[in-house]
């Protein structure tokens, strides 16, 4: 600011005066350049707000002697009248509230309007100069200011408005005819400050007209302070005669620079994105957090972060860990804690600038590192130091943080669940979002239907992933690239920036740091600079204070993929299911409503290049990723990142192909990292070497055994900050090699391993339980044994008694379920109340926390993947689990059963519900709000979702009539029978198959257990309907026969029982039809005892079958496998007996 003269000097005199503090007294001059209306200018809404009462205003009318007309006719600008006026709207509350909504909307107008003289005051605030401010002003145009520059409000004790406020306009405000007033809140602060030292009373457009002001509040400290007056026509010693923006500008530029220099950046939240930017796979940040549906996450964080004041966020790029984290800091802005970022420049000095730099942010302040991969564990671990009530500390990155923090990770499956769920509720506004970026999705024929593509996205790990997967990302990619290459090669340079980036962990470049690049192309310097604005408006390349990135490290992965063309395979199309037709004597003409089609009537192919471009773009990426792997500012996790991670086989290949991954450099990467010394390093040269290995590159595992010395040191000397990695590697190595592994690695110390799960605590459970599992299975069955043993039972229930959250006791779970599960589940026992309070709130959210907990350490796994039922000691433990569980969210829950992720598993904690306690079961079954399930199930009628169907399932099992009466309301309206209605309602079941609805009974999939109990129950309502519907089912049966890709045949002899219960003679006619290779192909199904058990049969009868290619077949096999002459070719397994309701195989 420019500034010259007298008046230079006279601020630079008064800066130095306000160096002991200040108390700044306001008027409405300090507000008249925002277009604030002083007195006069507020005689229109005085007028109107009479206006707004008759009776008031035919009152002022005989006061003033005439008659009643509009209150601009009988006050005007006659100066006479303004007191009368002013005098009558205080005496109307009609009127008061009319006048003062009128200038609270005037200022929600003008507020937000950037002004020098509001902004400057709020800079010195901020740097403590001015440390109490009285207006006399209703406006908030200073808060708006320090809003606007700080993200924050004001600080508590700091700004008094004793004349009223917008911020309260129901309040009775101090009109301008009125006394003003100086309430004891003012004086007593003021006092506080008096006693304490002298400051400097800064007056500041204010005209001292009102005596109560002048007596109370200026003239006591006029009498003990130094006062400097800042207005247009003041004369005083002290006094500077100049406008307020212009005076407040210039005392407040040394602290804006200041600010501007420091290592840190003000967060604010004042602009607002749509979710479009997350829809096209943008960096999230401040901007997106009001769109973004928050993940449970969130709350974790912020409640860690009143616990321990430092947190590290760790989770896969894309998993939503930075905007859950601007997300955390939105929260704690609007409780008045101030946000500060790291600049990206900042991170090439060292910490102690970082916290020297703070004095200029003395507020309560929360301190954020996004993408901090790059930070090595000493720098996390002096930034967390730093951390106190009211100078938090947020650190967020990918793979694990070490630090001894306390640790949050994302969850990309919970996070992915979460965007399913919010896009499936906001369809239609988001389905127009999606066709501008993908418009192959849509409503019309040949369009891929909207949910088939969120069902499509909801497979994928991450919440960037589910938005690239949702809106065609890989389209946008390869297109971009295709149209940048046009302007002078500018997708090389996206290659550069790709390959740069992904090296430096995702800590962005220069344009400096992009020339090597550039050389490496025969280009130069203005190609780059050129280039990246090529890229940014294609929206390949983003910057920030010089800093460029990819939009986002999932999209530099994307380019680099481009760049190297890896060979496309293309997969064999799936043969059509064979279609179960309806029952031969259905007499109904009902058909079945098939599920949405996710087929396109056209394709319409992505960009191609040819066999010679694709080529010679290989040979220039790989020179790019020479420049990277060659340079030494690479670290070894860069070179993980950027040789290793998140590439399929075929770019793996093409890497290999273009000479970037040869045996020589392979061999010199692994030398590199197996040079680390024990210590923090290790981690990244572990997972340098975990993600280099491979079958494609076996010169990694090679040189490896070679040095597996180096290997045994690491393990020994393993830390809590790099267990993780180094778990990871002995992981590797023991499935190439389990029983060499062990034998180097038998004198590795128990009680050391042991004793890290203690030493990292909660914050390191991911890295340390990871460590002390994979570390203890590599040296084999006594490492297992002697570490399990060695765990300390008191000490880890002390750690569960402060556990933070259900993710982490999961992870301790399941360790303790491999090493000692005898302990695990005396430890979940023990704290089972503890753990159903953390679970209770959101049982369909936590219970993916604890699913290895319930599956693997209390046996409860998935029916289809049990092999015995829950030992006594497990029942019990989770018995004393779900009965202290607050049931009200669970009841809740149960009554809206929907087709999202949420629901991903939790049947499997329902039946764990009803197994352990079976009367609590029935209690929370029993006040289940039926009306609400019937409505969940009618939203999805004809085809409703499998939840829906096992909900009302469950219910059955003590609210049986109800159920039933809740399915026969609606029966008519049945497009499809799903195998939970059959379980459910068999007769409702059999009457829809008479209909003409057809029933599959899965056996094209080799469900054969469930065919059977579903053939079963038909049968038992209707014998002919069940020969019918396994006649329907006959063709299926016999694919599933010939795809044999379930070589156990389990549980075919159930099928095989039931068929022949109901259609004795099926089977036989169903062999005999068998094309040639199928029954041969059985051979390797019968070296296995059980499998034998359930095929043998078959081929006894299929030998039966005479002038068949499955009887010549099975004549060989039975010459081969003699065993099979004794078999009668009927099946000994036993007649299902039927429930009622039977319960389903989840």
């Amino acid at each position: 600011m420019l500034v010259g003269g007298r008046l230079a000097s006279n601020i630079e005199a008064l800066g130095k005066r306000l160096s002991l503090g200040a108390v700044a007294v306001v008027g409405a001059g300090l507000s008249l350049a925002q277009r604030y209306p002083d007195t006069a200018g507020l005689n229109a809404l005085m007028w109107d707000a009479i206006d707004a009462d008759r009776k008031a205003r035919a009152h002022l009318a005989a006061d003033l002697g005439l008659e009643d007309t509009p209150a601009k006719a009988l006050v005007g600008d006659d100066e006479a009248r303004w007191a009368l006026g002013w005098q009558t709207i205080a005496g109307s509350g009609v009127a008061q509230a009319r006048f003062q909504a009128e200038f609270t909307a005037l200022d929600a107008q003008r507020s937000g309007q950037r002004s020098q003289a509001h902004e400057g005051l709020a800079r010195l605030i901020h740097a403590g100069v001015v440390e109490c401010v009285v207006s006399f002003n209703w406006d908030s145009a200073l808060e708006a200011a320090y809003l606007r520059l700080y993200g924050t409000r004001i600080p508590d004790d700091v700004l008094y408005k004793p004349h009223g406020d917008v911020a309260n306009p129901d309040a009775d405000w101090v009109l301008p005819h009125e006394d003003g007033v100086v309430p004891a809140s003012v004086l007593n602060r003021v006092q506080q400050l008096v006693q304490e030292h002298p400051r400097t009373l800064l007056v500041i457009g204010y005209s001292e007209s009102d005596e109560v002001v002048v007596e109370q509040l200026i003239a006591p400290l006029d009498d003990q302070w130094r006062v400097s007056r800042v207005g247009p026509r003041v004369s005083g010693v002290d006094d500077v005669m100049g406008d307020s923006a212009t005076v407040l500008g210039r005392l407040a530029e040394p602290y804006a620079n200041a600010e501007d220099e420091a290592a840190w950046r003000v967060v604010t939240f004042d602009a607002n994105r749509g979710l479009e930017h997350a829809l096209s796979g943008g960096r999230l940040a401040a901007a997106d957090v009001a769109v973004c549906p928050p993940l449970q996450e969130v709350q974790h964080v912020q409640d860690a972060l009143a616990q321990s004041h430092a947190v590290v966020l760790n989770g896969e790029s894309g998993s939503g860990k930075s905007i859950t984290a601007y997300q955390v800091a939105q929260r704690l802005a609007a409780d008045g804690v101030e946000i500060l970022q790291l600049r990206d420049r900042a991170r090439r000095v060292a910490v102690r600038p970082w916290l020297e730099d703070l004095r200029h942010f003395p507020h309560r302040k929360l301190l954020f590192v996004d993408d901090a991969q790059d930070l090595s564990s000493d720098t996390v671990r002096e930034l967390a130091e730093a951390a106190s009530a009211d100078q938090l500390v947020l650190i967020a990155g990918v793979d694990h943080i070490a630090g001894g923090v306390a640790t949050v990770s994302v969850s990309g499956t919970g996070a992915v669940a979460v965007l399913q769920r919010y896009v499936l509720a906001h369809r239609d506004d988001l389905l127009a979002k999606v066709q501008v970026l993908d418009d192959w999705v849509g409503d019309h024929l040949g369009d891929e239907p909207f949910e088939a593509r969120v069902e499509r996205a909801a497979k994928e790990p991450t919440a960037w992933q589910f938005f690239y997967i949702l809106t065609g990302g890989w389209r946008r990619t390869s297109r971009s690239m295709q149209e940048v290459r046009a302007f002078d090669r500018a997708d090389l340079l996206a290659c550069a920036l790709a390959v740069a980036q992904i090296a430096g962990v995702d800590s962005g470049v220069t344009v400096d740091e992009l020339v090597p690049y550039a050389v490496a192309l025969n280009r130069d310097r203005a190609w780059v600079e050129k280039g990246l604005e090529t890229l940014q408006r294609h929206l390949l390349a983003v910057e920030h204070q010089g800093v460029w990135r990819c939009s986002h490290l999932r999209t530099a992965y994307a380019v680099l993929r481009w760049m190297l063309h890896p060979p496309h395979y293309a997969t064999k199309v799936a043969a059509e299911k064979v279609a179960v037709q309806p029952t031969a004597s259905a007499t109904g003409n009902r058909s079945e409503t098939k599920p949405q089609s996710g087929r396109r009537a056209k394709h319409m192919p992505l960009p191609e290049v040819s066999k010679e471009v694709a080529l010679e773009d290989r040979k220039d990426a790989a020179r790019l990723i020479g420049v990277a792997v060659d340079s030494t500012s690479t670290s070894l996790r860069g070179l993980a990142w950027l040789l290793g991670r998140a590439h399929s086989t075929e770019t793996r290949w093409a890497l290999i192909s273009c000479g970037v991954r040869t045996d020589e450099h392979d061999r010199q990467l692994a030398l590199r990292a197996l040079e680390t010394p024990p210590g923090p390093e290790v981690a990244m040269a572990s997972q340098l070497l975990e993600q280099l290995d491979g079958r494609d590159a076996p010169v990694i595992g090679a040189t490896v055994w070679e040095h597996i010395d180096v290997i045994v040191a690491w393990v020994k000397s393993v830390s809590p900050e790099t267990g993780w990695a180094v778990g990871s590697l002995v992981n590797v190595l023991m499935n190439d090699d389990s029983g060499r592994l062990a034998s180097v690695m038998g004198d590795v110390d128990p009680g050391s391993l042991a004793s890290l799960i203690v030493h990292g605590g909660w914050p390191h459970i991911y890295s340390t339980t990871r460590a002390v599992d994979r570390i203890a299975h590599g040296g084999g069955g006594d490492l297992i044994k002697a570490t399990g043993e060695a765990l300390d039972e008191d000490v880890l229930s002390r750690m569960l008694d402060e556990v933070p959250d259900l993710r982490s006791a999961d992870e301790l779970f399941k360790c303790l379920s491999d090493l000692n599960p005898a302990l695990g589940v005396r430890l979940f026992e023990l704290h089972a109340e503890r753990l159903a309070a953390m679970f209770s709130p959101d049982p369909l959210a936590e219970h993916h926390a604890l699913f290895r907990t319930f599956g693997f350490l209390l046996q409860y796994l998935p029916m289809f993947r049990r092999t015995k039922q829950p030992a006594t000691a497990c029942r019990r433990a989770a018995r004393k689990f779900v009965r202290a569980l607050d049931n009200r969210a669970l009841i809740a829950q149960l009554g809206s059963p929907a087709e999202d992720l949420r629901w991903h598993n939790f049947w499997e904690f329902i039946l764990m519900y009803a197994d352990a306690d079976p009367r609590g079961w029935a209690k929370v079954v029993g006040a289940v709000d039926l009306e609400a399930v019937e409505a969940a199930l009618v939203e999805q009628l004809p085809r409703p979702g499998e939840n829906v169907l096992f909900v009302l399932n469950s219910i059955a099992d003590v609210r049986h009539q109800d159920i039933l009466d809740i399915l026969e309301r609606h029966e008519s309206e049945f497009g499809a029978i799903d195998e939970l209605l059959v379980y459910t309602h068999p007769e409702l079941s059999v009457r829809l198959l008479r209909e003409g609805l057809p029933l599959n009974l899965r056996l094209e999939g080799q469900d054969y257990d469930v065919a059977a109990e579903m053939l079963s129950l038909v049968g038992d309502v209707d014998p002919e309907v069940a020969r019918e519907v396994a006649e329907a089912n006959m063709l299926p049966f016999a694919a599933g026969l010939a795809n044999n890709h379930q070589q156990t045949f389990e549980d075919l002899r159930l099928w095989v029982a039931e068929c022949d219960r109901w259609a004795p003679t099926l089977l036989d006619a169903s062999l005999a039809t068998l094309p040639p290779g199928v029954v041969a192909g059985w051979a390797g199904a019968l070296k296995d005892p059980k499998a034998k058990r359930d095929i043998g049969p078959l081929i006894v009868r299929a030998a039966r079958c005479e002038g068949t290619a499955a009887a010549a077949e099975a004549v060989v096999l039975i010459q081969r496998f003699t065993s099979l002459k004794g078999l009668t070719g009927t099946s000994n397994a036993p007649v299902l007996a039927r429930t009622s309701p039977q319960k389903p195989r989840s």
